[in-house]
């Protein structure tokens, strides 16, 4: 049996918490009043292996808790809300997760508050993610599938 971790990060109110929710309906959600004081966690379970979902609020006051969880992560999921633009912060972050050479794919929310426009550009101070994948994960289209096909490929 061969585990992993996968570092699911975004900025605030991205839909972190609802993609480990939707991906592993009994995840545990640190949160106070609807949002997250620290971490998600979800254990995905496929063909005898095991993949471990940690989900870290953005803001910079978390990075000490996302260096330390993204410590052994497979891969990152980069959960980013359609229709906002990719600002300083997002590179950043992205920047500073990926800089030991972890791949990422980006999940686009097209939430139900969304435009239909993703808004996604891959910042030119970071590499290219692994796969972009959109669509919308309180819905029953098929993006969940995706996306966790894509994580799977980085479990060795």
């Amino acid at each position: 049996m061969n585990c992993g971790k996968v570092l699911v990060v975004g900025a605030a109110e991205a839909g972190k918490s609802t993609l480990i929710k939707a991906l592993v309906p009994n995840a545990l959600n640190l949160e106070v009043d609807g949002r997250t004081v620290a971490m998600d966690h979800g254990m995905l379970a496929r063909k005898g292996n095991k993949l471990s979902l940690v989900g870290v609020p953005g803001q910079q006051r978390f990075a000490p808790v996302r260096e330390v969880l993204a410590t052994g992560a497979v891969c990152a999921v980069w959960v980013h809300r359609a229709g906002t633009s990719v600002d300083q912060e997002t590179s950043r972050l992205i920047s500073e997760i990926t800089a030991g050479g972890m791949p990422y794919v980006v999940f686009v929310n097209r939430d139900d508050h969304s435009v239909q426009h993703d808004g996604w550009q891959t910042p030119a101070v970071c590499g290219e993610p692994a796969a972009v994948v959109a669509g919308n994960p309180t819905r029953e289209d098929g993006s969940l599938d995706i996306l966790e096909d894509r994580v799977w490929r980085f479990l060795k």
